[in-house]
């Protein structure tokens, strides 16, 4: 009995010792291992929350910028844009949408990129056909597409009077 007191007494005195040492100095070039990890920990989450909070900015960017181009489409279509379908032989249709379409443009100051795109969201049948052509060959060439130069190719292919 005495040996398990003296080891019990033996056990307290190591658990008071461990209580009450203090924890050792940190050494400027090897930190403690509780401080480096505490501090890799730290940073950890500092880098998380600058990407969370890049990744909710680029969101947010993403949705005011589909939402800018869903009110452009709402206005432009408020205007009431021609349809025009490629019919050659009817030179003043193909006209009279470039010029109705080039109108509401200059009403609405869009650029030319909402131009070129809210333009072929109003060419139907044939004049569809020739659009994707076209888009599609700019684009194998790495060719950018102007609102100017995506009336000079519609009105080559469909004013033929302006040609002669």
């Amino acid at each position: 009995m005495s040996d398990s007191r003296s080891s019990n007494h033996a056990d307290k005195a190591v658990f008071e010792s461990s209580q009450s040492r203090q924890p050792e100095p940190i050494r400027e070039n090897t930190p403690h291992p509780e401080q480096a990890m505490h501090t890799v920990i730290e940073n950890f989450m500092i880098k998380m929350t600058e990407l969370l909070e890049t990744s909710m900015a680029t969101r947010k960017n993403e949705r005011v910028s589909a939402t800018g181009v869903d009110e452009a489409l709402e206005r432009f279509l408020k205007f009431r844009p021609p349809e025009f379908y490629g019919e050659v032989e009817q030179e003043t249709k193909a006209e009279l949408f470039l010029e109705q379409l080039s109108d509401i443009y200059d009403t609405l100051k869009h650029e030319d990129i909402l131009r070129i795109t809210f333009a072929a969201f109003r060419l139907r049948g044939m004049a569809k056909d020739w659009q994707l052509r076209a888009s599609e060959a700019r684009a194998l060439k790495n060719q950018s597409w102007t609102w100017n130069d995506f009336q000079e190719e519609f009105k080559s292919t469909y004013n033929k009077k302006e040609l002669s």
